[in-house]
């Protein structure tokens, strides 16, 4: 960055909430990415061995900081300092930040606390802090001028299980990762990166080209993610990724001066020890101007890998540490990548293969207390991980389907729906032909699958065998059940929530579907308190309902319907315009059927 230019300072809507709503008072790291003309600051982390009421010395944040840069994707750093203050302080406050980094540029954000909560931004320059407006923009607009790097692959170590000869090999491949060693490459876009060099198969990429064009010849030569071109434009809120494979490179195409030219020398030591033989997992994210060239992007990547390594190398310690000489409790680290709501990053963490999400609670709460999120619901356990469209099995059922839908009609009053990701689930998926007697069945799996996308399970949604056998299980059907075509209705679905996932439910009854008008407020409620699908079930018909529009003063009403009976392709345009997810009257309720809902609630837990 040039320091004859003072950069602006741009920071995300997302950063300005988080920002605004912390407690008094506080101190924390500022992370982001510095570009010549800019500083784009996209989180933050509050730092409990920072005291905020004391001067904070150069390196402090570097030192004591207890979140890394290692768990954010390659190309963000450290950029600043946040302090959130009360009023009468923020002066001082800024005064007690001028010695925090001599680094010219870095940010100072003090949030002052008062009827306004306004937020207040500094820039270091010539070591004092200058006074600097800001710009706030949103995600899409990141995501327009960066793109995400996703690199997967293994690498082998072989050594002693003990902390010193992990320490040693790890720090061994991180060198030759540095030296050029790896490749990165996709087939399909016919691309490979090394250390020196671009090859492609196609005249659109050169050694000149950007990442922003690999992303263009990515894209074009990609499957799509749903089957006979099913559209998921409800999805477009995922920052766009490029999965690149990561490759060894033959040690005859590694740049001679990057080799280390050595004796052979052959130590023989005779003793009895556990060896550690394993493939680890590298799995690392890097954010990348899509005007960057290659040659910057493969040093990004390395960073990354180099990254993703050390993660790893941090778990084996920490299992090590703890075994006791029980090498079978050894589990091999497996890297995952976060996007907690109001994130404008990805936050990576590793976890053994073979840990139970209770033996990661106190990870988890501290990375509450850092990121100062709510410990009342999950973030950072496995479920909640974030699935990149590559993932995604093929087919895959449409993700939150109402999503682009029109407004409801309704005049004034309030509009509340169903909270997070949910995956549609109709008649003759999964190559089932349930076509007449499997609605309720395929509500169940709609609501378990928003319990796994929030992260409170990580049970897979039953097949209509596994929820019989369920029922079975419990005493509440006899074992003829099994394999039968048997209707279920919201009592059955509660039975499944309670016993497999252990989630309590209400049920509300109603007489018929006019006296559902009157239970706007109900769900309303509902929605607001917990956000989760409604399953309700009367006559021969199960429904899905995900969300309302009430308004008390007039009593109208309509429903936000997610209907199971659909037994065409997953076209999101379809499912639309034919009013499979739709805004229904009561009307659309039969009057001569009484109807059960099952509205499950949300369990409290980190």
């Amino acid at each position: 960055m040039n320091k004859g230019i003072s950069p602006e300072i741009r920071i995300t809507k997302n950063f300005l909430e988080r920002a605004v709503a912390l407690d008094v008072p506080n101190v924390g790291c500022l992370y982001g990415i510095k570009e010549h003309d800019y500083v784009l600051v996209l989180g933050f982390s509050i730092e409990q061995k920072l005291n905020p009421n004391k001067n904070l010395q150069e390196g402090d944040f570097h030192e004591k900081a207890s979140f890394s840069e290692r768990n954010l994707p390659a190309g963000l750093t450290l950029c600043g300092v946040l302090r959130s203050v009360n009023t009468n302080e923020e002066q001082n406050q800024k005064h007690k930040s001028e010695n925090t980094s001599q680094l010219d540029h870095h940010v100072l954000i003090v949030c002052v606390r008062d009827e306004t909560n306004e937020l207040k931004a500094y820039m270091n320059i010539n070591n004092k802090y200058v006074s600097k407006t800001y710009q706030v923009v949103d995600d899409c607009e990141v995501w327009k001028e960066y793109l995400h790097i996703r690199v997967k692959g293994r690498l082998p170590i072989t050594c002693e299980m003990s902390a010193e000869s992990v320490v040693e090999a790890i720090g061994s491949l991180q060198k030759k990762v540095s030296s050029d060693m790896l490749a990165f490459s996709h087939s399909k876009a016919r691309f490979y990166l090394s250390g020196d060099q671009v090859i492609t198969g196609t005249t659109e990429l050169t050694s000149s080209s950007t990442v922003g064009d690999l992303q263009h010849i990515y894209s074009a030569n990609s499957e799509t993610i749903t089957a006979k071109g099913a559209k998921h434009s409800n999805i477009k809120k995922w920052p766009e990724t490029v999965t690149l494979e990561m490759l060894k490179r033959p040690m005859a195409e590694v740049k001679p001066e990057t080799q280390v030219r050595t004796a052979p020398i052959i130590q023989y030591v005779k003793k009895h020890y556990e060896c550690l033989k394993i493939w680890i997992h590298i799995d690392g994210l890097s954010m990348v101007n899509r005007k960057s060239s290659l040659q910057d992007l493969y040093k990004c990547l390395q960073k990354s890998v180099k990254a993703s390594l050390q993660l790893s190398e941090e778990s084996l310690i920490k299992q090590l540490s703890h075994d006791s000489g029980d090498s079978s409790r050894f589990s091999l680290p497996l890297p995952f990548h976060f996007m907690p709501k109001n994130f404008s990053h990805f936050v990576t963490l590793v976890y053994p293969k073979n840990s139970k999400d209770d033996d990661l609670s106190q990870i988890r709460s501290v990375l509450h207390q850092q990121f100062h999120l709510p410990d009342d619901k999950p973030f950072f356990r496995r479920a909640n991980a974030f699935v990149f469209r590559d993932d995604l099995p093929k087919p895959f059922p449409l993700i939150n389907p109402h999503e682009g839908l029109n407004p409801s009609g309704v005049k004034g009053g309030e509009v509340a729906v169903v909270r997070g990701l949910y995956s549609y689930h109709h008649y003759m998926q999964d190559r089932m032909d349930d076509d007449g007697w499997g609605c309720a069945y395929r509500s169940l799996q709609t609501v378990v699958s928003w319990f796994r996308w929030q992260g409170y399970t990580d049970k897979p949604v039953p097949t209509h065998k596994e929820i019989q056998e369920c029922l079975v299980s419990i005493g509440d059907k006899p074992s003829s059940f099994i394999g039968s075509k048997q209707w279920i209705g919201s009592t059955e679905v509660s039975f499944y929530l309670e016993t497999v996932l252990g989630v309590t439910s209400r049920i509300l009854s109603v007489s018929s579907g006019e006296e559902l008008a009157y239970q706007g407020g109900e769900l309303l409620e509902h929605f607001r308190t917990h956000g989760t699908p409604v399953m309700i079930g009367g006559g021969v018909l199960a429904h899905t309902i995900i969300g309302v529009h009430y308004c008390n003063e007039t009593g109208n009403l309509k429903f936000l319907i997610l209907d199971p009976h659909y037994t065409g392709v997953d076209d999101l345009s379809i499912v639309q315009s034919k009013g499979w997810c739709g805004w229904k009257s009561v009307e659309f309720w039969s009057k001569g059927a009484f109807y059960n809902l099952c509205l499950p609630l949300c369990p409290v837990l980190i």
